[in-house]
């Protein structure tokens, strides 16, 4: 992890073995549980979000 405001590391991660697949990750602030669904699927037809 990265400091923004400073650019020091502030945390890491190693990781050991084969990786086959590796997706980034970031930090939404003020969002508890963000998602990401198709349009061109009927997915999007049976999500419901409880507040």
């Amino acid at each position: 992890m990265i400091n923004l405001k400073s650019g020091d590391i502030v945390h890491s991660l190693r990781i050991e073995g084969v990786v086959l697949e590796l997706y980034d990750v970031v930090a939404l602030l003020g969002v508890r549980r963000p998602m990401a669904i198709g349009f061109r699927s009927n997915e999007i037809r049976w999500v419901i979000t409880v507040g």
